[in-house]
C-alpha cells in the first residue's frame, strides 16, 4: 500500500467542498493515479543483484543492475556494474528470471562498491601482522560481509591457513592471478618501500614474463622473483586455493599450481612423466593416467608414427612421439581455475584416459585435413625443410626466403611429390634453393602466403608485419620501380633482411624495436632507399651494357660496309692510262681521280 502525503489529502478534500463541476473528480482520479504510478516507478526503478559465477562471461561474483519494473515470471536484462574485480571489464547484458533475482537483492552503495566480486579470487593487500609493520601479504578470498550502517565492506580472507577478516579499500586490495599468488614477488614487502601502484607494476612484470607476452616465456620461479626483487620461494610449499563451483579450500604446491599453468594451460609441451588434469585441483592425475593400460599408448604410436616432424629425427628411436601441440593463445585477463558454469560438478567420471587420448587423436587428424583444404586454396605447399626453417624462422643468412612460400600450381605440386621426399622434416632433406622470381606477381604472392601462415601460427606482431609487407608491395606494383628479374632479387632480399630482424631483436629481449618493425616497410626508410638506388643503379648499368652493344654492332656493320666498298675496284685499260696527260715523267693519281 502507497499512502500519499497529508497536506495533498487536504488540498483535495477541501476542493471536493466546493461543488466542483462534473468534470473535475475524473480529472482528480488521473491526478492520484499518475502520482501513484510515479511513486511506484521511484520504488522499483533500479534494483542491484550479487549474482552467482556464470551470469556474466566472467569467472567469479558479480553484481548486475535491472532498469525498469520487474515482471513476476519474465526475464529482465541485468547489466554487469564495473566495480570491485570488475571496474575495467567493458559492459555486458545477460537475462535472468524475476525469482532468480529477488531472493540475491543488496544495496546500491554494497553494489557499487564491489566488495563481493572478490569471493574466489587470490589477492595481494595490505595488513599489519601481529608484532609487526603493515607488509603487502596474498591470500584467498572465501567470504564476505557488508555492513549497511557503516557503509562498508569486509573481506573474510584465507592467508596461508590462517583465517582473517580486512577492511575492504580499493586503493590496497589487487586482484591477481594464480601464478602471481603462487610466486608472491611482493610478499612480506613493507607498503612504505613498495607502493600499491609499484606493487602492480612488479605483477605485471611478472606475469608477462612467465606466460611470455611479447618476450620468451619462464618457468623458473628464482629468476622471475629475482628480476622485481622478491624473495625467492621453496615450490614445495603450498598455499590454499578454492573450488568456487563446490567452494572446497583445498592445499595446493606451488610447483604444481606452476605447472599446471605454464605447461597445460600454456599449451606447452609437458616434462617427461607429468600429466595434468581436467583442472587445477586434480593432483592425482599422473598417478592415475600412469595406471591406464598400455593400449592408449600404443593408439598413440599407431596415430603418430606416420610423421617425422622433429629435426632430431636421426637420434630418436622410431617408437618415440612427439604430441602435437597447437599454437600458442594470448593469455586471459582472468584464468580460469574451474570450468564455467559449474561444468565440473556435471562432468563425468566414467571416461578412460586412454578413450579420451584417442578421440584427441582423431580430432588432431581431422584438423590436419582441414587445415590441409584450407591451404590448398593459397596455394601453400612447401617443402618440409621449409617448414623446419620457419619453424627456426631461419630467415635472411639463414637460408630461407621469402620466395620459398611462391604460390605453386598442381602440376608443380606433383612434380615436388615425385622429386621430393615430402614426409623427411629431419635435417637429412635439405633446405631447396628459393626459385628466382619472374615478375612482381610472385613476390607479393608469396608474402601473401607467408601472411596467411603466420596468422594462424604466430603472435599478432608477426602477422602485422606481414600485413605491413603486403601493402607495401602493393603500393610498389603500381610503382615505376624497376622490375626486372636483378631489381625483383634485390627487393626480395630486403624483405628477408626484415625478417631476419624478428630472431635479432628476440635474442637481444628488445620487444619495443620488434613490435616497430613494420614501420620499416615505407618509400622513406634508409633501408628502402638504399635498395632502391642499389636497384636504379643496377637498371642504368643493364641500359648503359645495352645502348653500347648497339653501338658496337653498329660500328662493325660500318666498317664492314666500308671495307666491302673499298674491296670493289674497277681495272682500268692499260690503253686508257697511256692516253692521260703527263707532268714531266709522273703519271696522274688515279685514286685521287675516283675521289674527286
Amino acid at each position: 500500500m502507497i499512502c500519499l502525503p497529508k497536506k495533498e489529502t487536504v488540498d483535495l478534500a477541501l476542493d471536493n467542498s466546493k461543488g466542483l463541476p462534473p468534470w473535475r473528480p475524473i480529472t482528480i482520479q488521473c491526478a492520484l493515479a499518475s502520482r501513484l504510478q510515479l511513486v511506484i516507478k521511484r520504488a522499483i526503478a533500479s534494483s542491484y543483484f550479487y549474482l552467482r559465477p556464470g551470469a556474466f562471461n566472467l569467472v567469479g561474483f558479480a553484481y548486475g543492475k535491472v532498469d525498469g519494473v520487474a515482471t513476476r515470471g519474465g526475464k529482465l536484462k541485468v547489466k554487469l556494474v564495473p566495480s570491485g574485480r570488475w571496474v575495467e571489464e567493458q559492459m555486458e547484458t545477460t537475462e535472468l528470471t524475476h525469482d532468480e533475482l529477488k531472493p540475491r537483492a543488496v544495496t546500491e552503495e554494497e553494489a557499487l562498491d564491489g566488495v563481493g566480486t572478490f569471493v574466489g579470487s587470490a589477492i595481494c593487500t595490505s595488513r599489519v601482522r601481529p608484532g609487526g609493520a603493515r607488509l603487502w601479504d596474498y591470500g584467498l578470498v572465501v567470504g564476505y560481509k557488508w555492513w549497511s550502517s557503516e557503509r562498508q565492506g569486509w573481506l573474510d580472507v584465507n592467508f596461508g591457513g590462517t583465517a582473517d577478516s580486512i577492511q575492504y579499500s580499493p586503493e590496497s586490495t589487487q586482484d591477481v592471478a594464480v601464478e602471481i599468488y603462487a610466486l608472491q614477488p611482493c610478499g612480506r614487502r613493507s607498503t612504505n618501500l613498495v607502493m600499491a601502484v609499484e606493487a602492480k607494476q612488479k605483477h605485471s612484470t611478472v606475469y608477462n614474463r612467465f606466460n611470455g607476452i611479447n618476450q620468451t616465456a619462464v618457468r623458473d620461479s628464482k629468476v622471475l622473483l629475482a628480476e622485481v626483487g622478491g624473495e625467492e620461494i621453496g615450490e614445495s610449499k603450498t598455499v590454499p586455493l578454492l573450488d568456487i563451483a563446490s567452494f572446497n579450500v583445498s592445499e595446493m604446491p606451488v610447483r604444481h599450481i606452476l605447472d599446471y599453468v605454464f605447461y597445460k594451460e600454456g599449451n606447452r609441451t609437458h616434462p617427461t612423466g607429468v600429466r595434468f588434469g581436467e583442472t587445477i585441483f586434480d593432483t592425482g592425475a599422473d598417478a592415475r593416467e600412469n595406471d591406464q593400460p598400455d593400449i592408449a599408448r600404443e593408439a598413440e604410436v599407431m596415430l603418430s608414427d606416420g610423421l617425422s616432424d622433429s629435426e632430431d629425427d636421426d637420434d630418436v628411436s622410431p617408437g618415440a612421439t612427439r604430441s602435437a601441440r597447437p599454437s600458442r593463445q594470448p593469455p586471459t585477463k582472468r584464468r580460469r581455475t574451474t570450468d564455467t558454469g559449474f561444468a565440473a560438478e556435471t562432468r563425468g567420471a566414467t571416461n578412460l584416459a586412454g578413450t579420451s587420448r584417442l578421440e584427441h587423436d582423431v580430432e588432431h587428424l581431422i584438423s590436419l585435413r582441414e587445415h590441409h583444404i584450407y591451404w590448398r586454396k593459397f596455394g601453400f605447399f612447401p617443402h618440409p625443410a621449409v617448414l623446419r626453417a620457419l619453424f627456426g624462422w631461419d630467415f635472411g643468412t639463414r637460408g630461407l626466403s621469402i620466395l620459398h612460400f611462391s604460390r605453386v600450381t598442381e602440376q608443380e605440386k606433383r612434380a615436388r611429390v615425385r622429386g621430393n621426399d615430402m614426409s623427411n622434416f629431419s635435417r637429412k632433406n635439405a633446405l631447396p634453393t628459393s626459385p628466382a622470381p619472374a615478375d612482381f606477381s610472385v613476390l607479393s604472392g608469396a608474402v601473401e602466403v607467408l601472411c596467411a601462415v603466420t596468422q594462424q601460427l604466430y603472435k599478432p606482431v608477426v602477422h602485422d608485419t606481414l600485413v605491413a609487407a603486403s601493402r607495401f608491395l602493393s603500393e610498389l606494383r603500381v610503382s615505376e620501380l624497376p622490375t626486372s628479374p636483378e631489381a625483383l632479387t634485390e627487393l626480395a632480399a630486403w624483405v628477408d633482411d626484415r625478417l631476419e630482424l624478428f630472431r635479432l631483436l628476440i635474442s637481444e629481449e628488445n620487444w619495443l624495436e620488434l613490435g616497430q618493425i613494420k614501420d620499416q616497410f615505407c618509400a622513406s626508410h634508409e633501408s628502402f632507399v638504399r635498395v632502391n638506388q642499389v636497384i636504379l643503379r643496377q637498371d642504368v648499368i643493364a641500359a648503359t651494357k645495352a645502348a653500347n652493344a648497339t653501338s658496337n654492332r653498329n660500328n662493325r656493320q660500318n666498317r664492314g660496309d666500308r671495307h666491302s666498298e673499298s674491296d670493289k675496284r674497277v681495272f682500268i685499260p692499260k690503253e686508257i692510262r697511256q692516253a692521260l696527260p703527263k707532268q714531266g715523267n709522273k703519271e696522274p693519281c688515279l685514286r685521287f681521280l675516283s675521289a674527286q
